[in-house]
């Protein structure tokens, strides 16, 4: 455990982290900026909420995400003699996988984090559901929702347990993304080639979203925005549930096939 955790202080204690959560932290003002400069009441939620909408999660954090991945995958001569202290190769996979574990969990934290700073001096932490929601979500302006499906949403969820399912939801969405960049990794050998594979999965997934057919259910944004559940999830409360499942199901096959290809494929340290 002791080698697990000087292996993950290691990985965090890099310039490159530093440059990448600035690079989060600008990104996260211009939107705030964009906020306020609306003439709508607003809270703090809406903030969050807007940081982590469609576009928001799959073309700028997922991408920041990966790029700060395959920076921290490089593999030096350190970093080499580092992955030989462990005593076998599944402790150095168990280290990766927990380390992409934790990295998603801090980055969406810290997201949440940098909207709460922004906010704290003259922004409402009231959890209702302000004006502004109403207006986003509903007639003309996101026809990805329905007014019948956000009502009953409001009436089961507070906006605090809706940001809280959400960032569930991102954090396994990260930590699933992750797993195939390093188990890709492992089959490859090459940080681009596992790059490109989850930029694909990606495109695959949002091709998936327009296919009007239900395996358009198994794309990755019909189970991270669990507000276009269909009438009946709501009803019954499986909405949130059935997207659990959805992730540790795909995270639990990638991390049996990564262990498996662990135990027959030798490492090499080399690009």
């Amino acid at each position: 455990m002791k080698r697990i955790y000087n292996y993950l202080i290691f990985k965090f204690n890099s310039t490159k982290c530093t440059v990448f959560f600035i690079i989060i932290t600008i990104y996260q003002f211009s939107i705030f900026i964009e906020l306020i400069s609306k003439n709508t009441k607003y809270n703090v939620y809406d903030l969050i909420m807007r940081n982590f909408e469609y576009l928001s999660v799959f073309y700028c954090i997922n991408l920041f995400f990966l790029v700060m991945l395959y920076n921290l995958y490089e593999k030096k001569n350190f970093y080499n003699y580092l992955n030989l202290r462990f005593r076998t190769k599944q402790e150095v996979y168990n280290a990766n996988v927990i380390f992409v574990f934790v990295f998603s969990i801090i980055i969406v934290a810290f997201m949440n984090f940098v909207c709460v700073l922004q906010c704290i001096n003259n922004i409402s932490f009231n959890n209702y559901w302000s004006p502004y929601f109403y207006q986003t979500m509903t007639g003309q302006v996101n026809l990805m929702y329905t007014e019948d499906i956000i009502r009953i949403i409001t009436l089961k969820l507070s906006p605090f347990s809706y940001v809280m399912y959400s960032n569930l939801l991102i954090v396994l969405y990260l930590s699933f993304i992750s797993m195939i960049f390093v188990v890709s990794n492992i089959i490859f050998k090459k940080r681009a080639v596992s790059f490109i594979l989850v930029i694909i999965l990606n495109a695959i997934s949002m091709i998936l979203e327009i296919v009007n057919s239900p395996i358009s259910k198994l794309s990755f944004a019909k189970n991270i925005f669990f507000i276009t559940a269909s009438r009946s999830e709501i009803n019954n409360g499986t909405f949130i549930i059935l997207r659990i499942v959805y992730w540790v199901l795909l995270i639990t096959i990638t991390y049996f096939i990564g262990n498996l290809l662990t135990k027959k494929i030798d490492y090499n340290y080399g690009e």
